[in-house]
């Protein structure tokens, strides 16, 4: 089935730029204007929910069927009284802007903010002073006091009127036609918006939701509350905006006069690493030093000395114990001046993939993928896998969400990575798709383009 589904898009893709070509003399605007989609701007989402403010999303009106008995009664509503045994008393009544009913026989009667059972005990002691023992039912006919709006990536935004207090979020979201394929589905934001003060925003996690089963994302969503479901191209702007500042921001704290020296860091030599050693006042006694293999270094006043897996402290103090046979109170100074002996691999879908030199024992994820340029718009940031490999037994994989970590803020979620270690930051499937395709799409899309004089399709990064 999953093989079946790949085909699918794999063919709704190669197909794509040939019914443009055959349909040149259609504009952008006529596609504009024949859309039902309604999309909104950003800056829309957090402006009050006043209905005479939302002309955009009052174009489309839609009614939640589920109905609670502990709905009570608001302006626009509509109720059908019925009184048994007289017609006259019986009829369809608006509730007006400020929850009244025109009630022939009794004038204005307030059944705002009622459930349907307190209206009718309301309205059966009002006719009770014409008729004897009235038997009133009251239904409610039009369900127009009460909605919430799901606008965005999915395929019928707009208003829905409620029948209920409240609806979950997954109700709301199938009554609006699920999410549509380029959503951003994990990052969809549940706002209840005010006219004083900042709007409350909830992120909602619908991957977790729809396809997990997670109802721990499942909110209730009231009366003026609104679900945005962002686009993915809105996400890789602002992931790439958001980018650029952690960047700059790691530019500015390594130009800091006062940043923490690498050498301070504990960090034990191996083979390949290259040290400078001073002893002070005897320069024979002095010069620079790679480690061999064996993880020795050829010091010619004394022969091989073995530093490996000792700190910069440690082969100062040994190289004093060995010289001091032959200078009287040495006074050694290590210095590390090439990092060689201990890498991690950042690979997959970041800026600059390769091989990395730690100056450490260990090296924050976090770290290290901004050492290599950060994810690119393409990357799955939660499904990367830190790979620790093992020469005997089962490779030790875990789970980093990367997104977390760059954008959430959750240090629980950036584990350290250690010397032979690999992060592999894997492509969306849209990602794969889109460059598995491109080289067939590109020259048909050409052709279109020549035609229809709009631009060729573009390859994914």
């Amino acid at each position: 089935m999953k093989h079946f589904f790949k085909v699918i898009v794999f063919l709704v893709m190669l197909l794509l730029p040939l019914w443009v070509l055959v349909q040149p003399s259609q504009s952008q605007s006529d596609l504009k204007q024949g859309s039902s989609l309604v999309m909104m701007a950003p800056s829309d989402i957090t402006a009050p929910l006043a209905e005479e403010n939302n002309a955009d999303m009052n174009a489309a009106s839609y009614q939640l069927s589920e109905t609670d008995e502990a709905y009570t009664l608001g302006p626009n509503d509509t109720v059908n009284i019925k009184v048994q045994g007289h017609p006259e008393l019986s009829g369809a009544y608006p509730l007006n802007a400020e929850g009244r009913i025109q009630y022939e026989f009794a004038g204005d009667v307030a059944l705002g903010g009622m459930t349907r059972k307190t209206a009718e005990d309301k309205l059966s002691k009002v006719v009770s002073e014409y008729v004897i023992n009235p038997k009133v039912i009251l239904t409610v006919t039009g369900y127009n006091s009460k909605a919430v709006y799901v606008i965005g990536q999915v395929v019928r935004p707009g208003k829905y009127y409620m029948r209920s207090e409240k609806i979950p979020v997954r109700e709301a979201i199938i009554a609006a036609g699920m999410p549509l394929a380029g959503s951003a589905m994990h990052r969809t934001r549940l706002m209840t918006p005010s006219r004083h003060g900042e709007p409350v925003i909830q992120v909602v996690d619908l991957n977790a939701l729809l396809q997990r089963g997670n109802l721990q994302d499942n909110f209730e969503m009231r009366s003026g509350d609104q679900l945005y479901i962002p686009s993915t191209q809105e996400e890789m702007e602002e992931i790439q905006e958001k980018n650029e500042n952690i960047l700059a921001l790691a530019r500015l704290d390594a130009e800091k006069p006062d940043a923490k020296d690498p050498e301070d860091v504990i960090y034990t030599l191996g083979p390949d690493d290259v040290i400078q050693v001073t002893v002070q006042k005897h320069p024979e006694a002095s010069g620079t030093y790679p480690i061999n293999g064996e993880g020795k270094i050829q010091m010619g006043m004394v022969g091989d000395i073995d530093v490996n897996g000792l700190t910069k402290k440690e082969v100062e103090e040994k190289i004093t114990n060995l010289i001091s046979s032959y200078v009287d109170n040495p006074v050694v100074n290590v210095a590390i001046t090439d990092y060689r002996s201990k890498v991690y691999y950042v690979i997959g879908e970041v800026g600059k993939p390769g091989k990395y030199y730690m100056r450490s024992e260990s090296i924050p994820v976090r770290e290290a993928v901004v050492e290599a340029g950060l994810p690119t718009l393409a990357a799955a940031m939660r499904k990367c896998r830190l790979i620790t490999p093992a020469k005997r037994g089962k490779i030790r994989t875990q789970s980093v969400d990367l997104y977390s970590v760059l954008y959430g803020g959750d240090l629980d979620k950036n584990p350290e990575m250690r010397p032979g270690d690999f992060l592999y930051v894997p492509s969306t499937v849209m990602a794969k798709v889109f460059r598995v395709i491109s080289p067939v799409t590109a020259p048909v899309s050409s052709a279109a383009a020549a035609q229809s004089g709009v631009g060729a399709l573009g390859t994914f990064p």
